[in-house]
């Protein structure tokens, strides 16, 4: 959350949050999703600056976060994918449908020309 190492000392964690409020704080920052985190970075530097966590938690936390972020990526993929997917449907479908009409039109055509052949 911080963007720290894991053997961050106290002092780099309080730089990372001091850096991390001054881009967030719903006062400078005006995004819908500033509070939730500032809320987010508050929490995360409470907790490291207790001491309270291992580096074993600190590991599975951030591997949790990454895990959820390459989760909502790959979703967001595939949701562009599927949109390229109904375009390209969509396309096929009127070329398919402007053939087809091409050819009903050329088979009048010709049936036409063949009426008019036989005096009709």
């Amino acid at each position: 959350m911080l963007g720290i190492p894991i053997d961050a000392t106290k002092e780099e964690i309080r730089s990372a949050y001091r850096r991390l409020v001054f881009k967030y704080h719903p006062d400078r920052n005006n995004s819908p999703k500033a509070i939730k985190k500032m809320q987010d970075i508050n929490e995360a530097y409470k907790e490291l600056m207790s001491g309270r966590f291992s580096k074993p938690v600190i590991v599975r936390k951030r591997f949790s976060y990454m895990r959820q972020e390459f989760i909502r990526e790959q979703k967001e993929k595939i949701k562009i994918k599927a949109q390229e997917e109904i375009r390209r449907r969509e396309i096929l479908e009127r070329m398919v449908d402007n053939d087809a009409i091409r050819q009903e039109r050329e088979l009048d055509e010709v049936f036409d020309d063949l009426l008019k052949s036989i005096g009709l």
